[in-house]
């Protein structure tokens, strides 16, 4: 049987770049030998920095991973295309190839310059987790009380201006309703689960999913076990609860995936990467959920979102 999957972050290009893996074939938790199993596949592959870096040696750091990425995928382009907007997502998609958008995950990375903005977007990037864990230019991550600088909120006007979109993954509350309040575009949270399901910092709450449905945006599952359950220990069904409560709240077309593949040092039981998503999806279809739901929370919800929002090239 083939499957269909998209995920809206993983941190396999830091990783690769790191430990020198390729993308064909590597220990990660992403591999294209392992994205076989999939009739069509769409991957957010995120540029994380880390906080501790600061001003250039940040934007350095970035721009190592972009080019290491763009080079892995260059000697790949014949199963897998860096796509720039929503026509290139469905190219790559008509021609068998996996699809690959290039994110940032954490906003230090444009070393507190508004120009950055376009140099990134000419790079590749198509979307920009506004926080890590910790404060940078433009904000606060959790679970610090502070929201977006001044510099936050003329970099989400001038990111939407230029077609990349914001992640919410990482961002305080007061920084979240910040972006609820700015955001002239639809927006999304990558990788992040429900604090109504698992009281964990990085969590958001019913009502935050709520506005971001109401905004046109997407949440992504993340299948850290820490943020599923509280512990180090998960399994599927740990996975199925934060899905149940996110239809509850109306989530139908605004659930996905973002599994944090190579972001996370641990997984729930039955998940070893990449390869075991469609595990999951058994799982669920099994659990009484319609193959249609299952298909549009691990691939067509995030597909028609990406559709409708990559606009500019």
């Amino acid at each position: 049987m083939r499957y269909r999957y998209a995920d809206a972050h993983c941190d396999t290009a830091y990783e690769m770049l790191q430990k020198g893996c390729e993308l064909d074939d590597n220990p990660l938790h992403i591999s294209l030998s392992q994205a076989g199993v999939f009739e069509s596949y769409i991957q957010v592959f995120a540029a994380w920095t880390n906080d501790k870096l600061t001003g250039a040696a940040r934007a350095d750091a970035f721009f190592d991973i972009a080019e290491n990425f763009r080079r892995q995928v260059s000697r790949n382009s014949d199963r897998i295309a860096l796509c720039l907007n929503g026509e290139d997502i469905a190219r790559a998609l008509s021609q068998g190839k996996i699809a690959a958008i290039f994110a940032i995950e954490g906003g230090g990375a444009l070393n507190s310059d508004l120009s950055a903005i376009r140099r990134v977007f000419d790079a590749g990037v198509r979307m920009l987790t506004l926080t890590w864990n910790g404060q940078n230019e433009l904000g606060f991550g959790q679970p610090e009380e502070g929201g977006l600088t001044d510099f936050g909120k003329k970099a989400l006007r001038l990111m939407e201006d230029a077609g990349i979109l914001a992640d919410v993954s990482h961002l305080s509350e007061r920084g979240f309703w910040d972006v609820c309040e700015l955001a002239r575009r639809p927006f999304l949270a990558s990788h992040s689960n429900l604090k109504s399901v698992c009281q964990h910092p990085r969590n958001i709450t019913d009502e935050q999913f709520k506005a971001l449905v109401e905004a046109g945006g997407v949440c992504g599952i993340n299948l850290c076990p820490l943020f599923l359950t509280g512990s180090s220990c998960a399994d599927f069904e740990s996975v199925e609860r934060h899905i149940y409560r996110f239809l509850e709240l109306g989530g139908e077309k605004s659930v996905v995936m973002g599994a944090d593949f190579d972001g996370v040092t641990e997984l729930p039981d039955g998940v070893s990467g990449l390869s075991s998503i469609p595990a999951l999806m058994e799982y669920l279809a099994g659990r009484g959920y319609p193959q249609a739901l299952v298909d549009a929370i691990f691939f067509g919800n995030l597909k028609d979102f990406l559709l409708r929002t990559l606009t500019k090239s």
